[in-house]
């Protein structure tokens, strides 16, 4: 059964004034319950709130971008959703940007790994307040004066630039892997990554810490053959695989297992204990929370006029396949 539904042109948008004279209150009261500000008390302010969305208010956020020189919005800048690392760090950055009072403009990059010029370009007509960015920034943009003029924080990664940035140990996270593969007695150690990624040539650097440069190495990534991958493990008597990720490991673990190679294989990031339908492996993990409660912490403090920088680092730990403190 088909349903149309009959739009009247003549339909007025509810206004804050509707809003006030339902409530009997002043107009002034609820802007300022709208906008989350301090001088309205809580009950008043859920109560205006409440009314707002059963009256079908929509906030023109030009006009209060007008008003209050802040359009209420942040801007979260990605390059692959589909990465469940993105994924999860994304719901929880949406998560505490609401509960800020403010919306969030999901913006993908497109095929650019970094923030350019012209993903840049793009975030300017949006008058964002901020910008939390999973990708670094080109040198060009970093060094501009409309970019310095915003409110950034990279999330995920230590900017090579002087920008604020909340980001996991990842030279230790290599450490403790190598450890635990000492531990096990394993002489050949394999670790699979793009080496040109910063993340990825710390989390390297790590692992040579404990096994020196007898550590072997490739380039792999989800799209590559992983039947070359498998081929090159039999033929060096692989161990063990460090994968620079849980999704790279993943698939070697998946590929291993048809060839019943008895090879351990450890992962970054340990999305089984957030994401239990995935596959459970021995990974580095880190507090997803403590990013992004530092992440929105340190935009606020930008936001509200402090522009000085801050990098900070999240502790690793490793978790092992198995674990019950999930």
């Amino acid at each position: 059964m088909l349903f149309k539904l009959k739009l009247h042109m003549n339909d007025k948008p509810i206004l804050q004034k509707d809003i006030a004279e339902v409530l009997g209150i002043s107009i002034n009261t609820v802007s300022h319950a709208l906008r989350g500000l301090p001088d309205i008390s809580a009950e008043t302010t859920a109560k205006v709130r409440n009314k707002a969305k059963e009256m079908g208010y929509i906030p023109n956020s030009m006009a209060i971008k007008l008003k209050t020189g802040s359009s209420k919005t942040i801007a979260l800048v990605y390059d692959n959703l589909i990465n469940p690392y993105f994924m999860i760090m994304a719901s929880k950055l949406f998560e505490l940007i609401k509960s800020r009072g403010y919306d969030c403009l999901i913006c993908p990059s497109g095929n650019n790994s970094i923030l350019d010029t012209k993903v840049f370009n793009d975030l300017l007509p949006l008058q964002v307040d901020g910008i939390f960015s999973f990708l670094d920034v080109e040198e060009k943009v970093a060094t501009s004066k409309a970019f310095q003029a915003n409110n950034v924080v990279i999330v995920g990664r230590a900017s090579v630039h002087n920008i604020s940035s909340i980001y996991v140990d990842d030279f230790h996270g290599g450490e403790l892997v190598g450890e635990y593969f000492k531990n096990k007695g394993y002489k050949n150690i394999l670790y699979v990554g793009a080496h040109e990624i910063s993340e990825s040539s710390k989390r390297l650097s790590g692992l040579k810490t404990v096994y020196g440069d007898s550590i072997m190495a490739v380039e792999f990534s989800e799209k590559d053959d992983v039947s070359r991958l498998v081929n090159f493990i039999k033929e060096n008597n692989i161990d063990a695989v460090f994968g620079f990720n849980d999704i790279l490991a993943t698939i070697v673990q998946k590929a291993i297992e048809q060839e019943k190679l008895p090879i351990d294989v450890v992962g970054f990031d340990a999305i089984h204990k957030t994401l239990p339908f995935v596959d459970d492996i021995t990974s580095v993990t880190y507090d997803f929370d403590k990013i992004a409660e530092n992440a929105i912490e340190e935009l606020m403090r930008k936001i509200n006029g402090d522009d000085s920088v801050q990098k900070i680092k999240i502790s690793v730990s490793l978790y092992l396949k198995g674990e019950t403190n999930l």
